[in-house]
């Protein structure tokens, strides 16, 4: 059995109906901070909330393929909620809008400043695996020569985002009601993974790329670059550190906005 405290912020917390009330409010302190207004700011919550986040889609996944998928969908969603609730909300187009309808356009790029390096330390965890796995992949290529160091550097970068799309594929079915159908989420996973390869390297140019993965990468890229794509993506990044942005948060924008499309498209279609 079980019952329900209600907390500070009006939302209910089930606890076990042996839990005295020092007991319960104790838990949901610790689950729950942001009802009481405790939950963690600053850079290194949005660190920590990325890394959480990437664990817990990892997690996911690991459990779908390896056991019951419905229950792991369940429990994927269960530690979502709980991350959410350690957190406060420091990123997004919400917040940025509300501060440009109260403050103005002044407040409103202060608030974009201030989100910047918050988006940046929460998708560092995903930038740092990707760079990892593609610098291993590329490793494992390199004895079939420049072509092979490539195709195994750019698998080895898509493989960590793979998995978290796959883990929140199956989640994302089983927060809409649908059946759960790991086929159809890892089909969906593979264009996701792409666009989010695409998101954390095209931006940064070959240059970066080949320092991530191997300087026979880089020579293969070299070779093969061509001076227009080169020269639009220099422009694309002086003119995204002119307004002060960031790259890797100007990436990630189209990145999201693509997949939620994805999203959408694998939904009528059934995949997902």
């Amino acid at each position: 059995m079980s019952k329900f405290l209600q907390l500070p912020n009006g939302t209910m917390y089930e606890v076990p109906d042996s839990a005295t009330y020092a007991e319960a409010w104790a838990a949901a302190q610790k689950d729950v901070p942001k009802a009481f207004g405790l939950e963690k700011k600053g850079v290194g919550a949005a660190l920590g909330q990325g890394l959480e986040s990437l664990l817990s889609s990892g997690q996911t996944a690991y459990e779908a393929l390896t056991g019951d998928s419905e229950k792991a969908a369940k429990k994927g969603l269960s530690r979502q909620e709980q991350i959410g609730g350690k957190y406060a909300d420091q990123i997004g187009l919400d917040l940025l809008k509300k501060k440009y309808e109260e403050e103005g356009v002044l407040a409103a790029g202060k608030e974009l400043a201030r989100q910047v390096p918050l988006a940046i330390a929460e998708q560092a965890p995903n930038i740092g695996a990707t760079l990892a796995a593609g610098r291993i992949g590329a490793m494992a290529g390199a004895p079939l020569g420049p072509f092979g160091a490539v195709v195994g550097g750019l698998g080895g970068a898509a493989l960590p985002s793979l998995v978290q799309q796959f883990g929140g594929n199956i989640e994302r079915q089983q927060k809409e009601g649908a059946p759960i159908d790991v086929g159809a989420a890892g089909a969906a996973a593979v264009p996701q993974a792409a666009l989010d390869v695409a998101g954390t390297f095209v931006p940064f140019g070959r240059t970066l790329i080949g320092k991530a993965l191997g300087p026979s990468v880089a020579k293969a890229l070299e070779k093969g670059a061509s001076g227009a794509a080169e020269k639009l993506a220099q422009e694309s990044l002086k003119k995204s550190l002119a307004k002060g942005l960031g790259v890797g948060a100007l990436a990630e924008i189209p990145t999201e906005i693509s997949q939620q499309m994805l999203e959408r498209v694998m939904q009528a279609t059934g995949l997902i």
